[in-house]
């Protein structure tokens, strides 16, 4: 009764086509397996992202904010 149920519950099984296997083994083999280096940001990099994200959220795109003075654009 055990290995019935088993058999229902994980009984599907996913079966790779061939086409596939070898289409990524004709791709891996232009893998290095060198890992590239990660490039971990100055603290003033961080920091100016950090400003620029905030100050950004703190803009109001509303008509109190526009300078009334501008009256061209072009």
């Amino acid at each position: 009764m055990q290995v019935k149920e088993m058999e229902r519950e994980f009984g599907l099984m996913v079966i790779t086509p061939k086409e596939v296997s070898t289409a990524y083994n004709e791709l891996a083999k232009s893998f290095s397996g060198k890992t590239k280096p990660t490039k971990i940001p100055s603290i003033g990099e961080v920091e100016a992202y950090h400003r620029g994200r905030r100050d950004g959220e703190r803009i109001d795109y509303l008509k109190q904010t526009i300078d009334d003075d501008i009256t061209d654009f072009s």
